[in-house]
């Protein structure tokens, strides 16, 4: 423990430090924070202590370990009897100090504090009033954030810079129109400072990102400062970064009494000024947000009631947008052109179907003349109210004779949107509209193929009651059934094996079959349902093969062994002449081979394809060791030779099997 500390310590319990110093005490030894006898009396508010320790030449101006003095603290800890000693002293304390912390003076941190007397007291002695802290706020900064309005005043008789700004780029004005505080304003603004010597307050002032004071008055709602700022004749047109004025955030937020008083005190006000990025104006604002006052004081000051955004949304298209019903009437009551469209050419009526404004829409029916109008992507109305499930607007729509047959760019009709999505009810709704269930999109396929496509069971069985063709085929002549398979939706596939119209075997663009889908992509228990309404299993694709070829292929094992049941031929082979035993011996698929070579009618093991192959000669070319194991074990000929005159001792040689070529000479 130094000494400095044992002082501290001694202060604690009232011990005699004259004693001490008489006793020759070190009235400058610091404690392990840098701190000295009088900084510690200072900082505790001993006043006779630090007497008896000036009285000993003790160094008043000795920092501690964050650069503050016994003046600093004492002015901090508001020890105003401590603060006038030092003053008083010969050599004077640093009445500027700064500590490393935060960089705050006496000054700043009183003024903050509203401690008037110690204010008084350090601008007596000459602080300098403009110094800043490390965010570059001053004392005049901080006395305006905390409302300390007897603070600024007598700030501001002793000259200080009101226009300094912070590390945001804010002045004190800007603060105190932030925070609302109208009588500080009204302080700044005065004139009555000397003028010779006191830098008249900047209004127009503002942050990089454009906020002067004007603009966060308008924007805060804070009318009786906005009459103090008009009064000094502050620039109104002044922008933010985004290229909104005060007039335009005034709009946005519904101030009507500040949209008032800033048309009435400037005639060149801009009142259809747009944003920068999105080109809104107060208008399309105030008409989106519902904000009807300053709708109709912005119609009544004559505004360009047409004037649109950057995506060409004009003030209506945007009423309609928020819900705003009531501003509609009055855009339509004031000749809003009607017709406009954005850069999707969408209109008004679009977007009341889009999101069932169902009441605005019969409102707009009374001036829009085509129902049927369409956009860039040929949407109608009915389009997109049946793209959001909006079913008020639809039958509305339908009611109103709009065409439900229209189709968009990729020829699909609101009934197709409505498969696809699920709409069980809109559907219903089109289909006793007389919607046309047969037209076909791009890819030739109707409401029933997307229905099925997204496993909109319930939308199938609506289909499948009004008696609909099942096998109509799509562009790839792939029918409802075809489609069901890929999906896996065993409910669909159930519902349209049900349907007694349901062709089965019925071939797409590649001759495949559902049953053919199915086992391609081991579907098992779709398999099995096809297979118990079907009695031609074997009804190849476009390139000969048949299902249980397919399955072969895949190596569905337990598929090969309900085709087989269900009477398919292992003997069929493809256009290349492959029995599905050779395909089983190509890709290794062991547990399929042993499943044909198990059945009771097992297919030829010495078949041969075009080219003259046997499976033993694939599963040697291949080096399938277990197949090669079990096509010898059902007494496979070793000796049959393919087209080129190659028996299966060639194919072991020639591929470098030297442990089959032994095997096969074993084995014979």
């Amino acid at each position: 423990m130094g000494h400095g500390t044992i002082v501290e310590e001694l202060l604690k319990y009232n011990t005699n430090v004259n004693h001490q110093i008489k006793e020759g005490a070190d009235v400058n030894l610091a404690n392990t924070r840098g701190q000295t006898p009088v900084f510690i009396a200072s900082l505790k508010g001993h006043l006779e202590i630090v007497e008896l320790l000036l009285q000993s030449n003790c160094n008043i101006n000795q920092l501690d370990d964050i650069g503050g003095s016994p003046f600093y603290f004492s002015c901090q800890n508001n020890f105003i009897n401590i603060c006038n000693l030092l003053l008083r002293q010969t050599t004077k304390p640093d009445i500027n100090i700064k500590p490393y912390n935060f960089g705050h003076t006496p000054l700043i941190v009183s003024s903050f504090k509203g401690d008037l007397q110690l204010v008084n007291l350090l601008l007596q002695h000459n602080c300098d009033v403009n110094l800043q802290d490390k965010g570059m706020r001053s004392a005049l900064h901080y006395a305006v954030f905390k409302n300390h309005k007897h603070i600024v005043r007598i700030l501001l008789e002793y000259n200080i810079n009101v226009n300094l700004l912070d590390s945001q780029q804010k002045s004190a004005l800007l603060y105190a129109c932030e925070r609302g505080h109208t009588d500080i304003v009204q302080l700044l603004l005065d004139d009555k400072c000397d003028s010779n010597t006191a830098l008249k307050c900047e209004m127009n002032q503002g942050t990089k990102s454009g906020t002067q004071p004007l603009w966060v008055a308008c924007f805060k709602g804070f009318t009786e400062i906005v009459k103090l700022l008009l009064q000094q004749s502050c620039e109104v047109n002044k922008v933010d970064e985004k290229g909104g004025n005060s007039f335009y955030i005034a709009c946005q937020n519904n101030h009507i009494d500040i949209c008032n008083l800033l048309i009435e005190h400037h005639v060149e006000l801009d009142i259809n000024i747009s944003l920068n990025d999105l080109g809104y104006t107060p208008l399309i604002i105030a008409s989106f947000k519902g904000n009807i006052d300053v709708v109709e004081l912005l119609l009544k000051n004559k505004c360009n009631i047409n004037q649109c955004d950057k995506e060409n949304r004009s003030a209506l298209f945007c009423a309609v947008r928020g819900n705003q019903i009531e501003i509609v009437k009055l855009l339509l009551n004031h000749d809003a052109d009607f017709n406009l469209c954005d850069i999707n050419q969408r209109n008004v009526l679009h977007v009341a179907a889009m999101y069932g404004f169902t009441d605005i829409l019969k409102l707009l029916l009374t001036y829009i003349s085509d129902i049927d109008a369409y956009d860039s992507h040929r949407q109608t109305a009915l389009h997109f109210a049946v793209k959001k499930g909006q079913e008020d607007t639809v039958k509305e729509l339908l009611q109103r004779k709009c065409n439900p047959n229209l189709c968009n760019d990729e020829l699909q009709s609101p009934l197709h949107t409505a498969s696809y999505c699920g709409y069980v009810n809109l559907v219903k709704i089109l289909l006793e509209y007389n919607c046309n269930a047969y037209i076909r999109d791009e890819f030739k396929r109707t409401a029933l193929h997307r229905a099925v496509e997204k496993e909109n069971k319930e939308v199938v069985q609506i289909f499948l009651q009004s008696n609909h063709d099942v096998n109509v085929s799509d562009y790839y002549r792939g029918s409802a059934l075809h489609i069901a398979i890929l999906e896996n939706d065993e409910d669909v596939v159930v519902l349209l094996l049900q349907c007694s119209s349901c062709n089965i075997n019925l071939q797409n663009e590649e001759l495949k079959t559902p049953l053919f889908i199915a086992c391609e992509h081991g579907k098992h228990n779709l398999v099995k349902l096809l297979l118990e309404k079907t009695n031609t299993p074997d009804i190849p694709n476009s390139s000969g093969q048949t299902p249980l070829f397919i399955a072969c292929y895949k190596g569905y094992s337990e598929i090969v062994q309900m085709l087989v049941d269900a009477g398919s031929s292992t003997s069929l082979k493809d256009k290349q002449g492959r029995s599905p035993l050779h395909v089983a011996c190509q890709y290794n698929h062991v547990k399929t081979v042993q499943k044909l070579l198990s059945l009771e009618d097992k297919p030829d093991v010495n078949t041969q394809s075009k080219s003259g192959q046997t499976p033993l000669m694939t599963a040697i070319q291949y080096g399938h060791n277990d197949i090669i194991y079990a096509l010898l074990q059902s007494e496979c000929d070793m000796n049959i030779k393919d087209s080129q005159q190659r028996t299966a001792f060639y194919y072991a040689r020639h591929c470098h099997k030297i442990f089959l070529f032994d095997l096969l000479s074993i084995d014979m």
